[in-house]
């Protein structure tokens, strides 16, 4: 089964919010089972990258484009297209709020058929520090919590077959004795 995988989460002047999509790209840039939706990769921010200015390491130019408008339109639209999502909510830049990411989330709440991966470093103790990986909405919507990206994409590999094309043998019986 083809796999769609939307990353999800802070995009700031922080290049780590850049590296980790770049690793999950590298994970699954020769298997054909997987599509990664990366939205750092979009014009807009790819743009908004190159001509930083602001406090939060974003583009003042970039907001000020009539085009902005349209960039909800574009994630809810990745987000509705994901059969996986891997939300990093980890809060790399503090002057800039993960409000984009909150609204992936609850536009992918919509739909409880997609795998909503959860990554946060430091374990349960650190996401009890986070107020966004513990509000009710985050704890609802994410199914399995993870640390980094490793995890994640091990995770979809180990639960989806993502990284065999063998699809699984079809159970014939089943017994509770």
């Amino acid at each position: 089964k083809m796999h769609t995988v939307y990353l999800a989460g802070q995009i700031s002047s922080d290049i780590e919010t850049h590296n980790w999509r770049v690793r999950v790209r590298g994970h699954y840039e020769n298997n054909p089972l997987v599509r990664i939706i990366d939205p750092c990769l979009s014009e807009f921010n790819l743009e908004a990258n190159k001509n930083r200015d602001a406090k939060d390491g974003f583009s003042q130019k970039s907001r000020a484009e009539d085009g902005i408008v349209l960039l909800p339109y574009k994630d809810r639209h990745y987000v509705k297209i994901s059969t996986v999502i891997f939300f990093d909510l980890n809060h790399y830049t503090k002057e800039k709020p993960l409000l984009g990411t909150m609204f992936e989330m609850a536009w992918a709440f919509d739909d409880t058929s997609k795998m909503v991966i959860g990554i946060h470093k430091g374990g349960e103790q650190e996401r009890a520090k986070n107020p966004f990986a513990r509000h009710p909405f985050v704890t609802e919507t994410v199914q399995v919590w993870v640390e980094n990206e490793k995890e994640a994409c091990d995770m979809l590999d180990r639960f989806t077959d993502a990284e065999k094309d063998t699809p699984a043998a079809p159970l014939t019986s089943f017994s509770l004795t």
